[in-house]
């Protein structure tokens, strides 16, 4: 595609131009292709991301999924291998409301509503029917597991009442805890988690499994998507349980908890380390730094110069913190570039008079208050970005444009995938007096959806499934030299 441009040679920056650079990210992790592209055939072997089996001895193969997009990457798989035959297919694959994808022969089930992330009485039912259409599975059989971020909701088998498994999962939720540290505390509360399901397969089956892993996890600890079902844990039974009250310790949660902190603390048996480990694979096919570098390479085919650029300082986000202080960075970095003041490391690459795009991803943290509105991540990062900037008191001599959402298209308890706003929303923030106020009120509240339907700048789920955490954009304008 050819770069936008107006009349001197410069791309536009506006909304329109960084959402279309947050749907090329979005786009380049599309559940459905990433795993058609990983599945070859040829005349008698079935190619699983690099792995070959041979077809003279398979008979079945049994899909099992739970993510946020294992029912895209379930379809993508039967795609691959319609024009299989001989071989036998099915499957089962939870999923969220909103998620589902087509597929014939693997059945996709709803096993939590839209944005409530936390196990039901159905998954837990749905996880029994799971581990029941493993057992006893043959060794001419494969199983395929779609294992994506949201998986830790979506299967369960768990270790204490559901009930308590729930509330202390949604207490450290409102902490702020990030996902690694709430899986670290799902891994000791269930039997599937924490490579729990690759035990049963090769406890209860004579099959081969592998793993299709799309990570929401920073970092691509595979262990940590959807808590590990598939990935055998190194980590003894109670060093998962050490590492769980330790969590709980750190966000003072012993209290409010203290039925599970105490069942944390009984000693327990380790288990044996498991036989014929080699029939577990497990493949990395996408992560967050897909989407980024998706992003980037489109912002440089509509003509902008893509950050960062040069010393770290300049362009490099970790938005893997708490959301105020992500916002803070995003703040610093177009402060930078619009008060033209760039670090002399980078002079000479970047100018004001530069159009670039800045694009980051990862997952802010956000603390709750006690009576939170509807909102999310994206839509908080985006509210405090807009109001901080605001405050600066100073009206962008350049124009700039911000965009941050959920790769998912799920915002916390929002419909939306996030939110976004460019020099005309940011102008008005600046100077009306309760547009600041109301803004202001948003962020304290974590009302923030109903702010940007109120005055614009909600950005639609894409229109792919998949799940690598949240991409964040921002543009900021000048004039290029013209040729």
């Amino acid at each position: 595609m050819a770069p936008r441009m107006n009349q001197k040679q410069t791309p536009d920056v506006d909304v329109s131009a960084a959402i279309e650079i947050w749907n090329a990210g979005v786009e380049a992790v599309d559940a459905e292709e990433l795993v058609r592209d990983a599945i070859s055939i040829r005349s008698d072997s079935l190619v699983v991301a690099g792995e070959t089996y041979d077809l003279r001895q398979l008979k079945t193969i049994v899909v099992i999924g739970f993510g946020k997009c294992s029912g895209a990457m379930a379809a993508g798989f039967e795609s691959a291998v319609k024009e299989l035959r001989g071989v036998e297919l099915s499957g089962l694959v939870i999923v969220p409301e909103g998620q589902n994808a087509t597929s014939e022969r693997v059945t996709t089930v709803i096993g939590r509503s839209r944005a409530s992330n936390f196990p039901t009485e159905t998954v837990v039912e749905r996880t029994r029917q799971m581990l029941e259409m493993i057992t006893g599975v043959d060794e001419d059989a494969l199983i395929v597991a779609m294992v994506s971020g949201g998986g830790s909701a979506l299967l369960e088998r768990p270790l204490v009442p559901l009930k308590d498994l729930i509330a202390l999962s949604q207490s450290l939720s409102r902490c702020g805890a990030p996902i690694e540290s709430l899986n670290t505390v799902r891994r000791a509360l269930s039997s599937v988690k924490a490579g729990g399901l690759a035990r049963y397969v090769l406890e209860h089956s004579r099959a081969s499994m592998v793993g299709l892993i799309i990570s929401d996890v920073i970092g691509d600890a595979l262990g940590m998507v959807a808590s590990g079902p598939t990935v055998i844990s190194a980590e003894s039974i109670t060093e998962r349980r050490i590492a769980a009250r330790e969590i709980i310790t750190k966000f003072e949660l012993q209290d409010a908890h203290r039925w599970i902190y105490n069942w944390l603390d009984q000693e327990v048996e380790s288990l044996p380390p498991p036989d014929s480990v080699a029939r577990i694979k497990n493949h990395l096919i996408a992560n967050n730094s897909t989407a980024v570098d998706a992003a980037r390479r489109k912002a440089a085919d509509l003509g902008f110069l893509s950050g960062p650029i040069g010393n770290k300082s300049v362009g490099a986000i970790d938005a893997n913190r708490d959301v105020n202080e992500v916002a803070e960075d995003w703040v610093e970095l177009a402060m930078k570039v619009i008060g033209d003041r760039v670090s002399a490391d980078c002079a000479g690459t970047i100018s004001a008079g530069q159009a670039t795009a800045f694009v980051a991803g990862g997952e802010p943290t956000v603390v709750l208050c006690d009576s939170p509105g509807r909102g999310g991540r994206n839509l908080q990062l985006t509210a405090l970005v807009l109001l901080k900037l605001s405050e600066r008191g100073v009206e962008p001599r350049l124009p700039i444009a911000f965009v941050s959402g959920a790769t998912d298209g799920e915002d916390g308890s929002a419909t939306v995938a996030g939110a976004c706003f460019d020099s005309e929303m940011l102008r008005n923030v600046l100077r009306t007096s309760a547009l600041r106020g109301g803004l202001q009120k948003a962020v304290l509240t974590n009302d923030c959806d109903a702010f940007f339907q109120r005055h614009g700048g909600r950005v639609s789920p894409p229109a792919v499934l998949t799940n690598v955490c949240d991409l964040h954009v921002m543009l900021i304008g000048g004039l290029a030299k013209e040729t």
